[in-house]
């Protein structure tokens, strides 16, 4: 019960802090002297993705994913920040806190907010689809799952990128003047995530033993997440960005909707 009283405190916790940097974002209310919030933010969506899979998983598997994610997505994002690879030519803004290898360690608890949403998520699509087993539930889930991480990014990125200048791009592309081998990185590295979630959690046959609390809401911290970036692309006229978060907020509201009345 002590627990649970925490968790719902988090969360909480967690929408306040959402709310209010909706809101000074979108009115562009955002002090100089307030620019360490983002950074809290960050961490936030971190721990809230981090208590789904230890609650749902238990200390040692859920606390071991999160470090893989946490310190797979850091190391992976260093050597594209030193050495130009996975992602492209690209180097981070100041105000993200403490880095490592160039990389804000804010980034690798956004990475674990991203990858626990996406697997939330995924987790009411295969319910949906009882007859998708063995290897095609295996694949099915891996590849949507990268998708939904790199949908995610296209819009996101954009608006950091153009709006915000959270980081800087030493090459361009027709996509917002961002290197297309961006979203590619993106992928394959949702997909390596997704993978090793997979494959830990069939062999330990825990894939569907969540935590009844922490699913849904690590599903609506996705949602949320695609909110804020699509609202302040489309308020920004980057169209493009803001009508694929618009799609992805559909997609996903359907698969959240459907899944929970499902599972009931």
């Amino acid at each position: 019960m002590k627990k649970l009283s925490f968790d719902i405190g988090l969360f909480r916790f967690f929408i306040f802090w959402y709310i209010c940097g909706l809101v000074l974002l979108t009115f562009d209310l955002l002090p100089e002297w307030l620019e360490w919030a983002n950074a809290v933010f960050l961490y936030l969506t971190g721990v809230i993705g981090a208590f789904f899979l230890i609650r749902s998983y238990g200390g040692k598997t859920g606390g071991g994913l999160t470090a893989v994610i946490f310190l797979l997505s850091m190391f992976l994002e260093g050597i594209g920040v030193q050495l130009n690879l996975f992602f492209g030519s690209y180097e981070y803004a100041s105000d993200f806190g403490a880095m490592i290898l160039g990389v804000p360690l804010t980034i690798g608890a956004a990475w674990v907010a991203i990858v626990s949403g996406s697997h939330a998520l995924m987790l009411y699509v295969l319910a949906l689809l009882p007859r998708l087993r063995g290897w095609g539930a295996f694949v099915f889930y891996v590849l949507l799952g990268a998708l939904l991480v790199t949908g995610i990014d296209f819009v996101l990125d954009p608006v950091n990128y153009l709006v915000q200048g959270y980081w800087i791009w030493n090459e361009g592309g027709w996509y917002y003047d961002i290197p297309f081998s961006n979203f590619q990185g993106w992928f394959i590295i949702g997909f390596l995530l997704h993978t090793i979630m997979y494959s830990v959690l069939r062999f330990q046959g825990k894939l569907f033993h969540v935590s009844a609390y922490w699913q849904p809401r690590t599903a609506v911290l996705y949602m949320l997440l695609t909110f804020m970036f699509t609202l302040l692309a489309l308020l920004n006229a980057l169209w493009l960005a803001g009508g694929i978060g618009i799609g992805i907020m559909i997609f996903c509201s359907f698969i959240f909707t459907v899944g929970k009345i499902t599972k009931h």
